[in-house]
């Protein structure tokens, strides 16, 4: 009757009721049941722990846009995170150091010379 009942039950619950070598199918049931209800228990913890976690870096995080989250400091020019010199090139005039949508050049890509930098 033990192992009947035994089958039924998730793997780490039927290692350890078996290890335990129960006298009675009654044994082998409140083992099972104690070892289930500290499965569920631990898991609900584990829930709960993240639905904190969840709810801090809702409240934490700012109201509007995205955040930036690593060390690398801002770029006065290009608005970016980096070290070194700035390396972000402008699609429109080609120049290094900012961004398209931040380009105040009238000259569009087309009307503007390749450079060597575009034929490498």
């Amino acid at each position: 009757n033990i192992k009947r009942y035994i089958r039924g039950l998730p793997e780490k619950v039927k290692a350890n009721v078996t290890s335990s070598k129960p006298a009675s199918l009654h044994d082998a049931i409140n083992m099972a049941r104690e070892l289930i209800e500290q499965a569920i228990q631990a898991k609900a913890t584990i829930i709960g722990e993240k639905q904190e976690e969840a709810a801090k870096a809702y409240v934490d995080a700012p109201a509007g846009g995205k955040v930036y989250l690593r060390n690398l400091p801002l770029c006065n020019r290009c608005k970016l995170h980096h070290h070194d010199q700035c390396s972000v090139k402008c699609k429109k005039c080609k120049r290094i150091g900012h961004q398209t949508k931040d380009c105040w050049s009238k000259t569009s890509a087309a009307d503007t010379p390749p450079t060597a930098d575009a034929n490498a």
